[in-house]
């Protein structure tokens, strides 16, 4: 990722039954300089932090190493034996220029300021087939981010998983990463309840079903919300070769929408579908084909997508190749459908299939000695329905996008 890391030095020391971790950071962040005193008592401030890493444009480039951030932080985590562990975690950050949101209704209680403290208690526990969890944290604003529960093997057949959270509005925990439906831990309760059944090695049954809370209005929805989530997937093995899955998830949330010169909340649900099947020819040559789709109910509207893809991935003397076609077609880009790809060493993709159209590419990876590697990728996006690509200076004639990535490793 460009973003969300340290870059510093950190050191790790056990002593009897103890564990103590320090780490300091130091590193440049994006972001663009803003002088507006009509909502900000700072001088001199930064929206948000870009997350992107791009610096191809003029507001890109100005944004660039506009602020420092350091963080220093400790972990203390005491296991007196294998089964129960407890600890203690702290995390300061501070920033050369201060954070400040641009305010609306939303955002009122989001992190503003050059400076912000974490810390929390956590622990786990192993009783038998039970294996308890949870931390709790609290930051400089005085909110409290919480989450626990539990893990259990019930019978040889049976797993079973329950998670309990709850985020305050004004928790603020930059690097936060727990279990949430939002994208950060803020402005959220829930209770998470999931099961996994496995009659027969060849048969597998996942269930989980999760029901979370909004205390506070948030983006796009003026006023306390609920909603729900639920996912049931079947796996089957019927051969050491082949593979398959079939999968389907309901998303059901509450959205402001205006209604006769009112804004009213109405239930945004999303049906998703998905089957995939892996077929394992030889050791040198797979196939994968899956076909995913989706629709979405939105008061009155209702729009679908789908995507149907087929991948092609063989190994031949000191040469992988792995290719891939997809058609797709979407009515917006609420339905855009998003599949992983294969890509180089460290990184990840996951685009938006959105429109219609189809999306290809192909990456062969290269080891002509021992300790080298070189990886080259060709991905293209071909539409049928528009003319232009992208928008602004982003924006090229065409209707087609097309992207090449190269990366050689050396091993010293």
């Amino acid at each position: 990722l460009e973003s969300g890391f340290f870059r510093g030095i950190g050191l790790t020391r056990s002593i009897a039954d103890f564990e103590v971790t320090l780490f300091y950071s130091g590193l440049k962040q994006d972001g663009y300089i803003q002088t507006d005193s009509t909502y900000s008592e700072f001088e001199a401030f930064v929206n948000s932090i870009q997350q992107t890493g791009f610096h191809r444009t003029p507001n890109e480039l100005a944004s660039r190493d506009q602020i420092r951030e350091e963080s220093m932080g400790a972990v203390v985590s005491y296991q007196p034996h294998r089964r129960f562990t407890i600890g203690v975690s702290s995390l300061n950050n501070k920033y050369s220029k201060p954070l400040q949101p641009r305010p609306n209704n939303y955002n009122q209680f989001e992190f503003k300021g050059d400076h912000n403290f974490i810390t929390s208690i956590y622990g786990h526990y192993t009783w038998q087939n039970f294996t308890f969890f949870g931390e709790g944290a609290q930051s400089k604003s005085g909110g409290i981010g919480a989450i626990g529960g539990f893990v259990a093997s019930l019978s040889r057949m049976i797993d079973f998983a329950m998670v309990f959270r709850k985020y305050d509005r004004n928790f603020h925990s930059i690097y936060g990463n727990a279990f949430s439906e939002n994208s950060r831990n803020i402005n959220e309760e829930g209770t998470y309840w999931g099961i996994a059944i496995s009659p027969h090695r060849r048969h597998k049954l996942n269930v989980y079903y999760d029901r979370f809370r909004f205390p506070r209005l948030k983006y796009g929805t003026e006023a306390a919300s609920v909603g729900n989530e639920w996912l049931a997937r079947y796996t089957h093995l019927p051969s050491k070769s082949i593979s398959m899955y079939v999968q389907a998830r309901q998303q059901t949330r509450q959205v402001t929408v205006p209604n006769d010169n009112l804004n009213v909340l109405v239930d945004q649900v999303r049906h998703s579908f998905i089957f995939n099947v892996d077929y394992e020819l030889n050791s040198n040559f797979k196939l994968k084909t899956k076909v995913q789709s989706s629709t979405q109910e939105e008061g009155e509207n209702f729009t679908k997508g789908f995507a149907i893809i087929q991948d092609v991935n063989f190994a031949w003397w000191k040469l992988k190749l792995s290719t891939r076609m997809a058609l797709f077609e979407t009515d917006d880009f609420d339905n855009a459908q998003y599949v992983y790809e294969r890509v180089v060493l460290y990184a990840f993709s996951i685009p938006a299939y959105n429109g219609t159209g189809v999306r290809t590419y192909a990456m062969v990876r290269y080891d002509p000695i021992r300790n080298i590697s070189l990886w080259l990728r060709y991905a293209r996006f071909s539409f049928s329905d528009r003319n232009t690509v992208g928008s602004g200076l982003e924006e090229s004639i065409g209707n087609t996008a097309t992207e090449v990535k190269a990366m050689l490793r050396i091993k010293l």
